[in-house]
């Protein structure tokens, strides 16, 4: 629980709980003074561990927003719950929880009174945005998850299926603006439009690059001033506050008002060559980035040596174009291990390779489908491809994977749970051996051994 900014006491919240059990007994969590906009909360933390050891069957909290405030970790709790069988009340709030994504559940008077007590014009149109942004993300999930779930029965992943929109970076722009908070950088967008994905929000910079426009070099964010334009790339994650707080991935500043903004891009796969020789790379999210000869490449805060051959899949990269062709492109560090490809062969089966296409040339591994349709990829084979080790533990009766002497993950056949530094984790389809060859999902597989996970290779 959040003590914060209430207007009824921790101990009053509690009593509300235990109104709910009827006289029953109960395990009492409680972070004092800690923010609900994240998760890391000690005693939140162990609540997760006891859930998922089987101690807990029922989740009870005050109000919604004492569990979370960001959308993601709220969706992936409820996840969470329904994984391990346990039920979550909020004693002010009645949910349908057979809905996709549970945030957008909620009447909208009660996402309102948790978004902001406030009933100002101005908060009005940003709470109307905001809802709007997030029916739309989860129709289009609901959609999405249906029509794959669906498909993945009777057809394989098409090799050029579009990379994931949900995790294309979210572009917003607005002016630098005065607030009273603590950290971050409030953009107000006065002049909204139908592309806007929200007109306003506090910016947190945390290691995120902040590019001039002009040179392409670092920003000093002390330069930066009230009234100033800039451009930021956020995740889909947001606190449940207005201004809505967000992650910035990387922000743009000195734009000339006679002039566009620079891209930035994640890179979803290898690159096809057009007729006229130009290289278009598939983009998350959509779209492509075409470059040339005499396309520029300039490293981010290095003196490294950077070309065409360092946009691999997961690069992210901020591009200056004219006349859809890259001009300059800066390249900043690469993020990941590694990238993993999946492909479907004529019969269906799953191939994977790391690092590589499928060209003949880079090893190649074969896979299988999960009951649900889902692909699975042998752990070995894709951890040693990417630089880890591998062995098997008899006393855990698991397959281990670690780097430089630290374990990163321990996968036991037939458990839906995998053991990772931090504890047991839920994965989305229980671990398989056949023929002695252990396989875990691919998305799970990619994700815990830092692998930027396409189809596009």
């Amino acid at each position: 629980m959040d003590s914060r900014k209430d207007s009824i006491s921790i101990e009053s919240q509690f009593e509300f709980c235990r109104y709910e059990l009827k006289g029953g007994e109960a395990k009492e969590y409680k972070d004092k003074a800690y923010s609900g906009k994240n998760i890391e909360r000690p005693d939140f933390q162990r609540l997760l561990n006891d859930i998922k050891t089987g101690l807990i069957r029922r989740v009870i909290v005050y109000r919604l927003d004492r569990i979370s405030r960001s959308i993601v970790d709220f969706a992936k709790l409820m996840e969470l719950f329904k994984q391990f069988n346990v039920e979550f009340v909020s004693c002010t709030e009645k949910f349908d929880w057979t809905l996709p994504f549970y945030v957008t559940l909620l009447p909208p008077p009660q996402i309102y009174a948790i978004l902001s007590p406030s009933t100002s014009k101005r908060k009005d149109i940003l709470m109307k945005k905001l809802l709007s942004l997030l029916l739309s993300l989860s129709l289009c999930a609901a959609l999405c998850v249906s029509a794959s779930a669906a498909d993945a029965a009777d057809t394989p992943a098409p090799e050029d299926a579009p990379p994931a929109a949900e995790n294309a970076p979210i572009r917003m722009w607005g002016k630098v603006t005065p607030w009273d908070g603590e950290a971050g950088i409030l953009l107000v967008n006065d002049n909204p439009d139908a592309d806007a994905p929200m007109n306003e929000a506090v910016i947190l910079l945390g290691d995120a690059p902040v590019v001039d426009a002009v040179t392409g070099l670092p920003l000093d964010v002390e330069t930066i001033k009230e009234g100033d334009i800039l451009y930021a790339w956020i995740g889909p994650a947001m606190t449940m506050s207005l201004p809505p707080q967000v992650n910035a991935i990387a922000v743009v500043g000195n734009v000339p008002a006679d002039a566009a903004a620079p891209e930035f891009c994640e890179i979803a796969g290898a690159a096809m060559t057009a007729e006229d020789g130009a290289s278009h790379f598939p983009l998350v999210g959509g779209g492509t980035l075409a470059v040339n000869a005499e396309t520029a490449y300039t490293p981010w805060r290095t003196r490294q040596i950077v070309t065409v051959n360092d946009l691999t899949p997961g690069a992210h990269v901020m591009v200056w174009t004219s006349e859809d062709m890259a001009e300059k492109v800066v390249v900043f560090p690469y993020a990941y291990q590694g990238w993993l490809g999946m492909n479907a062969a004529s019969n269906g089966d799953i191939l994977g390779c790391v690092n590589g296409k499928f060209d003949g040339e880079t090893p190649q591994c074969m896979g299988r489908r999960a009951e649900d349709g889902s692909p699975m990829l042998p752990v070995r084979a894709v951890a040693e491809a990417a630089g880890y080790d591998v062995r098997w533990d008899k006393e855990q009766k698991a397959a281990v994977v670690s780097h430089n002497g630290e374990d990163i993950l321990a996968a036991k056949p037939g458990e839906n749970l995998i053991q990772v530094p931090n504890g047991e984790v839920g994965i989305s389809a229980p671990c398989v051996i056949e023929s002695g060859v252990t396989y875990l999902p691919a998305s799970d597989l990619a994700y815990w051994l830092n692998l930027f996970l396409t189809t596009k290779v």
